[in-house]
């Protein structure tokens, strides 16, 4: 029992259709797959396009991992791939190579040079190469119908908590600390920096957010350029800093979790230090209401 897609996100939308793959594939007595791409189709498609990734490849095959499917089927998507005639893309992939006994999709999936395959050719092949097709439909959350589009859009207008429920988990950035330059330090609010990386950031402001490392901790965190103080003379690079409450550990070079939970306000520009350390004072009495409030630090 297989599935074809990127499934950035692993959204609620993905687990439903892992869910009837897995349930489907104990019905048969087969193996539940999951056929994805990597690096993810837009990269190679739009590699001007700027980081939209929800999920890196490793956390997907986490996720995939964690929704009990027995097989993840990672294809390098390249140029060949690219431009691979729709039924030739079926044909080697799915006669071929797995020779799946049902295939189940969501109802706009495309396949094949300039996605010009769907689901209705799948299914003539699959009279042909001997395998049935199962469409799912879409899953609605509040009335929304559950997409990674959906989720991108979200999180670019900061609404990380919208974003969640789509999500089923609060989105997270996984990276790295890196050395910055301790001007948090200098006015008694120490910052965590991290590396943008090559997911989508929520949009620029201050956000309330766990922090995970050995243990879970609240975080306030900037998504910014820090116009307060500008970053190099040749412009303003977005940055991530996380002060971490009650944490007082050396952790640069060390990997840690942010989960973000709801945006606080915009990125602002103070007048100096003392401006920014009064606000600060406030960000942080805002961060402990939030999660303090929150019965679950997940959706």
């Amino acid at each position: 029992m297989l599935t074809i897609g990127n499934f950035d996100g692993i959204h609620r939308g993905h687990q439903q259709i892992f869910s009837k793959v897995v349930e489907r594939a104990r019905q048969l007595q087969a193996a539940s797959m999951v056929l994805t791409f990597d690096p993810h189709t837009l990269k190679l498609l739009q590699p001007k396009r700027e980081p939209f990734l929800l999920t890196t490849f490793d956390e997907k095959a986490r996720l995939i991992n964690q929704e009990g499917i027995d097989l993840l089927i990672a294809v390098a998507f390249d140029q060949n791939l690219a431009a691979c005639p729709p039924r030739r893309f079926v044909s080697e992939l799915l006669g071929e190579q797995i020779a799946p006994a049902e295939v189940l999709v969501g109802p706009n999936f495309n396949f094949g040079q300039g996605g010009r395959g769907g689901n209705e050719l799948l299914q003539e092949m699959g009279e042909e190469l001997g395998y049935k097709v199962r469409i799912v439909e879409p899953v609605k959350t509040d009335g929304v119908i559950v997409s990674s589009s959906k989720i991108r859009e979200l999180l670019r207008a900061g609404r990380v908590r919208e974003a969640a429920k789509l999500l089923g988990r609060n989105y997270t950035l996984r990276q790295p600390v890196i050395s910055g330059c301790g001007r948090g330090k200098s006015i008694g609010f120490p910052t965590a920096n991290l590396e943008p990386g090559q997911k989508l950031l929520p949009r620029d402001g201050v956000y309330a957010t766990w922090v995970n490392y050995r243990s879970k901790y609240k975080g306030a965190v900037n998504v910014g350029t820090n116009p307060t103080f500008p970053a190099t003379p040749s412009g303003p690079e977005v940055r991530v800093e996380v002060h971490i409450l009650d944490f007082d550990e050396e952790i640069r070079g060390k990997v840690i979790e942010i989960e973000f939970i709801e945006r606080i306000r915009e990125e602002i520009t103070f007048s100096g230090p003392a401006e920014l350390r009064e606000q600060i004072k406030k960000d942080l009495a805002r961060v402990n209401e939030i999660l303090d409030s929150s019965a679950s630090p997940n959706p």
